[in-house]
């Protein structure tokens, strides 16, 4: 803020305060289920935790929920099919049981991604958490951002059609 002192026709001494204005970029947010969804450049090998599908592209190539962390691709954002644990009122679909996760710290010996940010688990021992139950993976820090969703699965639900198509050819006579 600049401080500058404007003199009236009186001579009254008034001070004027310039603000910068219209100027600020805003991230454009994507709201679904409570997530807060945005546009992100993810700088390393990144899986979207929705469909399990790697996010490829040189620009922005997925979003990233604000409050979770829950990176998806740009098309997967609308059938993301729970609430965001990160909003204040967590409310989850009432058919779907809730089961809370029983994690405890692994060592991996491959490398593995985590299902809620989607980026690698660095380290050489206990790189993260898997639970005991479903076997879900994820970083120590992202397990308080993980649903209560127990052995649901929780990837891609959209219906993809395999449709296997036959001609015949009707014999004439």
């Amino acid at each position: 803020l600049a401080h500058h002192v404007n003199m009236s026709a009186q001579g009254d001494k008034k001070p004027y305060v310039f603000r910068r204005g219209g100027a600020v970029k805003r991230q454009k947010v994507h709201e679904e289920r409570g997530h807060e969804f945005v546009a992100k450049f993810f700088r390393q090998p990144t899986f979207c935790c929705h469909c399990k599908e790697f996010l490829w592209g040189l620009g922005k190539q997925g979003y990233q929920c604000r409050e979770c962390a829950f990176v998806c691709h740009k098309k997967c954002h609308e059938f993301v099919n729970f609430a965001c644990p990160g909003a204040e009122a967590m409310e989850l679909d009432a058919d779907v049981p809730r089961k809370d996760h029983k994690w405890k710290s692994h060592t991996y010996t491959s490398p593995t991604f985590c299902e809620v940010c989607g980026s690698l688990l660095w380290g050489l021992y206990h790189q993260g958490c898997r639970c005991k139950d479903c076997g879900m993976n994820v970083h120590s820090t992202c397990t308080s951002k993980v649903p209560p969703l127990c052995g649901q699965d929780q990837t891609e639900r959209r219906g993809r059609l395999h449709l296997d198509i036959r001609f015949t050819q009707a014999a004439t006579s």
